[in-house]
């Protein structure tokens, strides 16, 4: 399981107007909008100043151009992503295991887009996944999720 201190150690060396943190998700599905939750709280700490905050919700493909105009060198997605792990784990995902682990449930392929940034001058693109509980109709997160949020940044 990721934390807060890691993240901050392994973007350490990323000058911070270089990264763009994309949170991805649907508010109204539950845990589905965890991604959106966890980029709010990490743009609320202000220790990424500097950084690029983006909610893509469930079009990232509408902020490509965006992104490519910025000329991050890393960009930052954080969704649910069903990794068979406890409910609320928020962990890294390797790019090969993107699509596979649903990481979106969104429109497009992460690997379609993924693809195009690369193509398009980003060097480097890091995934975070967030273990839902449930993504049934519902405007909050489970327990569970809320819980994995808070004890990231503790």
């Amino acid at each position: 399981m990721m934390n807060f201190k890691e993240l901050q150690k392994e973007l350490g060396s990323i000058s911070y107007q270089n990264i763009i943190f994309i949170g991805l998700g649907n508010p109204i599905r539950g845990d589905d909008g965890a991604g959106l939750e966890l980029i709010e709280q990490l743009e609320k700490r202000h220790t990424f100043q500097g950084a690029h905050f983006i909610k893509g919700y469930t079009t990232p493909e509408n902020y490509l151009v965006k992104i490519i105009k910025q000329n991050p060198e890393l960009v930052v997605f954080v969704d649910t992503a069903r990794m068979n792990k406890k409910p609320g784990n928020i962990s890294e995902i390797q790019s090969d295991l993107i699509d596979s682990k649903g990481f979106s449930t969104h429109t497009y392929s992460m690997k379609l887009i993924e693809d195009f940034l690369t193509s398009n001058g980003v060097s480097k693109i890091k995934y975070i996944g967030i273990e839902p509980k449930t993504t049934e109709i519902s405007n909050k997160l489970s327990a569970e999720v809320q819980e994995g949020i808070n004890r990231f940044f503790n």
